[in-house]
């Protein structure tokens, strides 16, 4: 969206753009292009009057809003909220099925932009349905047509916006790596995350690795091949752009260790079943709307039985902590 403040020394214009970018959940860029909607605001003593130029639906709208009896520092907020309410009533009708009976001029917009703005729509139709169940408990009354929106109404709807953002699903390809506290070695690999952050600060996350590499116990050096899934459930701390995720788990595999330092004509290998619970860790980053980076770290005491005569049936235990980093989407 690009936004034009004309004129308008009676409104502080950081603030107006701020609230605008949030209202409206978009980003507000320098020039203007396909799929951008401009907005420009002009004051003209104590009225601010509102332009809406929409490549997504090809139309143009506008209001004026009376600023007469408005303390200064309340109407930049009143401003930004009629022109996002303007926006909104302009992309509504992408809800509508269908297409125009008489086709509108220009280009039609990007899909990408289209469906940026279908998000909006549909945002707040969820959050205007959650605000009329809400009332007297879950029986919306009957209301005059031209009701304004009250405190509560604004407190109900952004905190359904909040909750929208921070209930977000995952997939993420990761990389990992593992090994013992005492036994020198390392495994390595990698493979494919899902998760959702819950309300109530809960979070799950279910996963799949393979990782192989060695590890030295005493003297003998095993090669070995791990594939294992694991589930988990944490709390989370979490903002928008970044969130933090503590809990415990369990992993489950199936392990084959080969020994690989002992004599050729007694070469041995053993598959293991395991499985051990395990605590958790977790650090996301969002960059932009989707590209998601993730940092994550678990911990478990272990067993691993290694078989064979020439071990003495020798098992690989002990403290066992991997580490993943990743790069996927949320949506």
């Amino acid at each position: 969206m690009r936004l034009y403040l004309e004129d308008c020394a009676t409104i502080e214009p950081e603030a107006t753009r701020r609230i605008i970018k949030a209202e409206l959940d978009a980003e507000l860029v320098p020039r203007g292009g396909p799929g951008v909607t401009e907005v420009s605001i002009d004051c003209l003593g104590h009225v601010a009057s509102i332009q809406v130029d929409d490549p997504i639906t090809r139309k143009t709208t506008s209001r004026d809003v009376s600023l007469a009896n408005v303390p200064y520092g309340s109407r930049p907020r009143l401003v930004a909220l009629a022109t996002a309410e303007l926006v909104i009533a302009t992309w509504a009708e992408l809800e509508f099925p269908g297409t125009p009976t008489i086709e509108p001029m220009g280009p039609p917009a990007p899909s990408e932009a289209v469906e940026a703005a279908n998000d909006v729509i549909r945002e707040e139709m969820e959050a205007r349905a959650a605000s009329e169940a809400g009332r007297v408990g879950g029986v919306a009354r009957e209301e005059a047509p031209n009701r304004q929106p009250t405190g509560n109404d604004e407190r109900r709807r952004l905190a359904h916006r909040r909750r929208r953002e921070l209930m977000r699903e995952r997939v993420i390809a990761v990389a990992a790596v593992r090994g013992f506290v005492k036994h020198p070695g390392l495994l390595g690999g990698g493979g494919i995350r899902f998760g959702q952050e819950l309300p109530l600060a809960f979070s799950w996350t279910l996963d799949a690795l393979h990782e192989q590499g060695t590890i030295d116990l005493h003297a003998n050096r095993f090669l070995v091949v791990s594939n294992s899934v694991a589930g988990s459930l944490s709390f989370h701390l979490a903002s928008p752009v970044a969130t933090f995720r503590g809990g415990a788990g369990l992993r489950v595999g199936v392990t084959n260790t080969e020994l690989l330092n002992g004599s050729p004509a007694l070469k041995e290998s053993s598959v293991t079943p395991w499985g051990w619970p395990m605590a958790t860790t977790s650090l996301s980053f969002l960059l932009g709307k989707r590209l998601l980076v993730e940092v994550a770290g678990e911990s478990s005491y272990v067993m691993l039985a290694t078989g064979g005569t020439q071990t003495g049936g020798a098992s690989l235990m002990g403290l066992w902590i991997g580490a993943q980093a990743g790069l996927g989407c949320s949506w």
